[in-house]
């Protein structure tokens, strides 16, 4: 009975562990596509003249924007993002030595019954 529990435990222990590795892992893919968007849509802003007039949404309007500026700020999110992305992948290193050790905590359980 004492060890048909602790395998219940185990198996719902590594269940959620793996949901969150998941959860991680599809975080990062999102957060690498969007510096992917970032990139191409810098990369389009700075080939356009300096002379260019840009226009930046602020709510539901439009305002002029120095064309400096708006390089400026898709390079900071971009920064933000590359440091979401290393967030992310070390959640993702310390989820898997937890499911891991899970699993290993589980096959130890299963050899001793």
């Amino acid at each position: 009975m004492e060890k048909d529990k602790e395998i219940a435990e185990l198996y719902e222990r590594a269940i959620e562990q793996t949901e969150a590795l998941r959860k991680a892992q599809q975080q990062e893919r999102l957060r690498s596509i969007q510096k992917q968007r970032l990139n191409l849509t810098k990369e389009e802003v700075s080939s356009l003249p300096d002379e260019t007039v840009m226009y930046k949404s602020v709510g539901k309007a439009y305002f002029a924007w120095p064309k400096s500026e708006i390089v400026s700020g898709i390079e900071s999110k971009i920064k933000a993002n590359d440091a979401e992305i290393d967030n992310l992948k070390k959640q993702q290193e310390a989820i898997a030595l937890k499911v891991k050790d899970t699993e290993s905590q589980f096959k130890d359980l299963k050899l001793a019954a």
